[in-house]
């Protein structure tokens, strides 16, 4: 009677112990799961500051062509 008692015992805690593991490897897979997706938004933020940097340089150098073009005529 006693050792059925010691065995159930042990297996639970084996399965408290298992349970545990499971959810420590899965909320380390949602973390790196968070942190990819946080990388990624923070490349896409960088290529779109990279792009308005171009498109900024591209409308400063019209307006610099455009006022040269009226200097030019007018």
């Amino acid at each position: 009677m006693l050792w059925q008692q010691i065995l159930k015992n042990k297996n639970f805690f084996q399965q408290i112990y298992q349970q545990q593991n499971q959810l420590k490897r899965n909320i380390l897979l949602s973390n790196f799961k968070s942190l990819i997706i946080i990388m990624i938004h923070k490349i896409n933020l960088i290529i779109l500051f990279i792009k308005l940097i171009v498109l900024h340089k591209d409308k400063v150098i019209m307006k610099i062509m455009l006022i040269k073009n009226t200097e030019e005529n007018g």
